[in-house]
């Protein structure tokens, strides 16, 4: 595949996994089957994750042996009236960069 495409060996490998992870599959049974990182493939779809963001949800499901397709889960709740935070802003930091979510 490298060769063909005109790429590193390691980006090859990086595309064959993704492909894995992101793409459709089938049951032996013929049945389609959702990809193995499901909201990820949905949010790369459309536009709303990067390669990059791809790359560190999975590396962070290889390392922590966390069942395909999950994400990290945040529930906000502090003490008062709005007990679960509804209306809360979250900001994630990552390096440089922050995302913030309403």
């Amino acid at each position: 595949l490298a060769d063909r495409l005109r790429i590193t060996k390691s980006d090859a490998d990086r595309l064959i996994g993704e492909a894995a992870d992101l793409g459709p599959r089938r049951a032996l049974t013929g049945e389609p089957l959702a990809p193995v990182l499901t909201a990820t493939a949905a949010a790369q779809r459309r536009g709303h994750i990067s390669d990059g963001n791809v790359a560190v949800i999975r590396k962070f499901n290889m390392q922590t042996g966390a069942p395909a397709g999950n994400w990290v889960q945040v529930r906000l709740q502090q003490d008062g009236a709005n007990r679960d935070a509804i209306g809360s802003v979250v900001e994630v930091k990552r390096g440089d960069k922050v995302e913030r979510h309403e």
